[in-house]
C-alpha cells in the first residue's frame, strides 16, 4: 500500500505523488529530505500503484525519484502520457546524474538529490505557477528568532517605479537619481568599479547611463536602495554582500552579455537575505558566517542546517514582498537549488545558479563539480572552455573577498 505522509503544518496541504521504486536511492533521498510543507506525500513503489493514482486526477504534482535506468525513463514517459497536465519534477540520484539528465526532456523541473524539504518546496512552487519561493509562514516558523522583512520607504518605491517605467526618459531617470545625493554618489562609485569595465571614468549620472545602459544603471540604483532599506546591519557585512554582488554582476555580464537584463539585478541582490538575517540574529548570524568560512561549507547549506532555511529563501521573500519582477525573485530563490532545467539553456535561473556555484567555489576553496557536473553543463550548452573563462573572471577579480566578519 502507498504510504501517506500528512503535513503537520498545513491542514490544506496539496497532494503530491512521489513516483519511485522499492529500494531506489533516489526514493530514500526524498524520504530523508524532511517535511515538504504545504504538501501531503503519497509514496508509490510500483507501476501498478502509480498509474491508477495518476488517473484519479487528484494530484497537484509528481516527484519522479529515479536512478536513471531504462525502467525509470519508461515510467516517466508513461506518467507524461497519462497525466500531461500534472507538473513532473525529476529528482536525480547523485550516482546517476548522466543517466538521469537523459530523462530531463520528459520533466518540467529537475532537482539533484540530496535536497532539503525547503529546496523541494521552492521547485514545486515554481512548477505549479509560483515564483519559486517558500511561503512566509513556512519560512519564519523555521527560524530560531523573530525575523521581519523591512518595508521600502515611499520615496524608494517611487524611484523603483520610475526605473521600471518604459515611458520614463533617460533624462527623467537621471533627474530622479540626482535628487537623492547619497544614492547618486553610490551609483557613480559602483559604475566606476571594475565590475562594469568602462573605458573611462564617469563623473555624472548622464555619462553613466550613456556608457552602462539602463539595465546596468537600474541594477546599481536598486542595489543602493535595497541595501540601505535594511537597518541594523554592521557596515562590514553590508560591504561584504555588496562586494560579492558586484563580482557576481561582472560574471553575469560575461555569461549573458546584452541579455543580462533582470539577472544583473538578481546577481547584485542575491545575498540580500544575509542582511535580513544579520539584522535579526545579530552575533549569532555572524558566528554562523564565520563558521561557514572556517569549515569550507557553503553558507546556504549551513543556514539550512541551523536555521531551517537559507538566505536565498529569505531574500526571495523580501524581494517578492517589495514587488520586484518575478524573474529576479525566481533567480534569487533558486540560486542554490540544483539543477535548473538543462533544456532551457542559460535562462535567468541557470545564469545565477552558475554564478552562485562559482562564487561558493571561490569562497570555500572546493571545486563546484557536484553543483556543475559535466553532463548538466553539456546539456545546458556550456562548453568547458567557457566555464574556465568564467572561473578566471572570479579568480582575477581584485575586489577583496568578504572572509569572516568581526564580532
Amino acid at each position: 500500500m502507498p504510504m501517506l505522509l500528512a503535513d503537520p503544518v498545513d491542514g490544506l496541504a496539496r497532494p503530491l505523488l512521489v513516483a519511485t521504486r522499492a529500494g531506489s536511492p533516489a526514493g530514500r533521498a526524498i524520504r530523508s529530505a524532511g517535511t515538504i510543507h504545504g504538501w501531503s506525500l503519497t509514496f508509490t513503489l510500483s507501476v501498478t500503484e502509480i498509474l491508477p493514482l495518476l488517473e484519479s486526477g487528484s494530484h497537484a504534482a509528481v516527484l519522479c525519484a529515479i536512478d536513471g535506468g531504462p525502467e525509470d525513463v519508461a515510467l516517466l514517459e508513461e506518467i507524461r502520457r497519462r497525466a500531461p497536465g500534472v507538473p513532473r519534477i525529476l529528482c536525480i540520484s547523485p550516482e546517476q546524474v548522466d543517466a538521469g539528465l537523459a530523462a530531463s526532456p520528459l520533466a518540467d523541473q529537475v532537482v539533484r538529490l540530496p535536497a532539503t524539504g525547503a529546496a523541494l518546496e521552492m521547485v514545486l512552487d515554481r512548477a505549479t505557477g509560483g515564483v519559486g519561493r517558500v511561503s512566509d509562514e513556512r519560512l519564519f516558523r523555521a527560524m530560531p528568532v523573530d525575523v521581519r522583512l523591512p518595508a521600502l520607504s515611499g520615496s524608494v518605491v517611487s524611484l523603483l517605479a520610475a526605473l521600471d517605467d518604459p515611458k520614463k526618459s533617460i533624462a527623467q531617470v537621471v533627474q530622479i537619481l540626482e535628487n537623492e545625493p547619497a544614492l547618486a554618489a553610490t551609483t557613480l562609485r559602483l559604475a566606476n568599479s571594475e565590475t562594469f569595465e568602462l573605458s573611462r571614468r564617469v563623473s555624472t549620472l548622464k555619462q553613466a547611463v550613456t556608457l552602462l545602459g539602463m539595465n546596468a544603471l537600474r541594477a546599481i540604483a536598486m542595489a543602493g536602495l535595497c541595501f540601505a532599506s535594511i537597518p541594523g546591519c554592521r557596515e562590514a557585512h553590508v560591504e561584504a554582500v555588496r562586494q560579492r554582488g558586484m563580482v557576481s554582476a561582472r560574471l553575469v555580464r560575461r555569461i549573458a552579455g546584452s541579455r543580462a537584463g533582470d539577472v544583473l539585478t538578481a546577481a547584485i541582490l542575491q545575498d540580500i537575505g544575509q542582511l535580513v538575517l544579520a539584522a535579526s540574529l545579530g552575533d549569532e548570524y555572524t558566528r554562523l558566517v564565520n563558521d561557514a568560512h572556517a569549515s569550507g561549507v557553503p553558507l546556504a547549506v549551513l543556514e539550512e542546517q541551523r536555521l531551517g532555511a537559507s538566505h536565498a529563501a529569505v531574500g526571495a521573500a523580501l524581494l517578492d514582498q517589495w514587488g520586484l519582477p518575478k524573474r529576479i525573485v525566481q533567480a534569487v530563490a533558486l540560486g542554490h537549488t540544483a539543477y535548473p532545467h538543462p533544456s532551457r539553456g542559460l535562462d535567468h535561473v541557470a545564469v545565477l545558479y552558475i554564478v552562485s556555484a562559482l562564487m561558493d567555489e571561490m569562497e570555500t576553496g572546493e571545486l563546484a563539480d557536484a553543483a556543475l557536473p559535466a553532463p548538466w553543463l553539456a546539456r545546458a550548452g556550456v562548453e568547458p572552455a567557457r566555464l574556465e573563462d568564467w572561473r578566471r573572471v572570479v579568480t582575477a577579480s581584485s575586489i577583496a573577498w568578504p572572509g569572516a566578519v568581526a564580532l
